[in-house]
C-alpha cells in the first residue's frame, strides 16, 4: 500500500518528498493498526499482519484497479535506490544509515532500551514498570 501511495502521487505530478513522505505515513499507519489489533485484541500478532496484510493489498488493488504504473519517474525519486554516492550505490548508504539509527535509538534512547527490555522479557519488562502494550503498538 505504501508503494501504491508514492507511485500515486509521482505520476500524479506530486513532488517526490511529498510522495515519499505519504508513502512513509501510510506504512506507518498500517504498522499502528497492526500493533494495536496486537495490543488491544489480543490477536496473535501472526494472524493480526497476514490480516492488516490483505486489507492493505486489497486496497492498493482498488486504488490501481489491478493495473501495474508505467512512466517515467523523477530522476530525483530514481536516484535514492540507482544513484550512487563516492562510487557507493545509493542503496548502500540508505542501509547504513538505517542501521545506524536504529542503533543508536536502540542503545542510545529510554524508548530505545524499553523496546529491547519488551523484545526479550515481556514480563519482567512489564513488573519493572515498563508500558510493554505501548511499547509493542
Amino acid at each position: 500500500l505504501a508503494s501504491v501511495c508514492t507511485a500515486s502521487l509521482l505520476f500524479g505530478g506530486y513532488p517526490v518528498i511529498l510522495a515519499i513522505a505519504a508513502g512513509l505515513i501510510s506504512g506507518l499507519g498500517i504498522g499502528i493498526i497492526n500493533g494495536l489489533i496486537v495490543t488491544r485484541l489480543r490477536i496473535p500478532s501472526l494472524i493480526a499482519t497476514l490480516a492488516v496484510s490483505t486489507i492493505a493489498n486489497g486496497l492498493a488493488f482498488l486504488i490501481t484497479g489491478g493495473v501495474a504504473f508505467v512512466g517515467r519517474l523523477d530522476p530525483v525519486f530514481l536516484f535514492f535506490g540507482r544513484g550512487q554516492v563516492m562510487g557507493l550505490p545509493a542503496m548502500i548508504i540508505w542501509m547504513l544509515l538505517a542501521v545506524l539509527s536504529c542503533l543508536f535509538m536502540l542503545k542510545q534512547t529510554r524508548t530505545g532500551v524499553h523496546l529491547v527490555c519488551t523484545g526479550e522479557a515481556e514480563e519482567p519488562a512489564r513488573l519493572a514498570g515498563i508500558n510493554t502494550a505501548r511499547m509493542k503498538v
